[in-house]
């Protein structure tokens, strides 16, 4: 296996070229940003919520603030991309 580095012209972004033999060659994103969601300044962290036994559906990724999980007016916790900005 084989790479390449170099720079996209487009994006200014490092992309990495792999050659794996008998596939064809991929670009691979290296310098990714990653954005993190805010409430007013607290950050929020991502929660895996499983709402089976309690009868909220199925498991979906919800979000704590200062180790609260964030809920709605009937105590059902919020879905992830609801909950604040991202920054």
């Amino acid at each position: 296996m084989s790479e390449v580095v170099g720079s996209s012209p487009t994006s200014g972004a490092i992309l990495k070229r792999k050659e794996i033999m008998g596939k064809r060659k991929v670009e691979v994103n290296v310098t990714a940003k990653t954005r993190r969601r805010y409430v007013g300044e607290e950050l929020v962290t991502h929660v895996l919520y499983d709402g089976h036994n309690v009868g909220h559906g199925g498991s979906y990724m919800s979000g704590s603030v200062n180790g609260e999980l964030v809920v709605d007016q009937n105590g059902k916790p919020l879905p992830l991309k609801h909950i604040g900005i991202l920054k």
